[in-house]
């Protein structure tokens, strides 16, 4: 609901812009007659929100969710996996953290194959140096 009163702010000031009379110079305090400021400037922030939940929203709920799923999933993933034919770069990765979990290795390597994970979760997948992030 927030989002679609975020929207309509939003649209509600598009077209006050698109509207104004091309002879006619624009300062803020006429856009602030007939809109209000606070509102658009909340409903911008509204919007970075839904932003960033649409862009990561299932990526940070899995890193909030991590430690739990964490005490699990060194069981799983020593399962022994079949993959259909092109998985190869799925079967290398599980290798990598296995080898993680094993201490063979103390961060992922570069080569690390990631094209089968989703575009949506990718973004999260580095951290702020470019490296991959173990916990993602």
């Amino acid at each position: 609901k927030r989002q679609k009163k975020a929207i309509d702010a939003v649209l509600d000031t598009t077209h006050v812009l698109l509207e104004w009379p091309d002879e006619q110079p624009l300062y803020k305090n006429d856009l602030w007659q007939r809109i209000d400021e606070k509102h658009l400037l909340a409903s911008i922030d509204d919007l970075h929100i839904f932003k960033r939940l649409e862009e990561c929203g299932y990526c940070d709920l899995l890193l909030t969710r991590y430690p739990s799923l964490r005490k699990y999933f060194s069981d799983f993933i020593r399962l022994p996996f079949e993959v259909a034919k092109g998985s190869g770069p799925l079967i290398k990765a599980i290798q990598f953290v296995r080898q993680l979990d094993d201490g063979d290795l103390k961060k992922l390597p570069e080569n690390t194959p990631t094209a089968f994970i989703p575009r949506e979760l990718r973004r999260s997948l580095k951290d702020q140096t470019g490296n991959i992030n173990r916990n993602v």
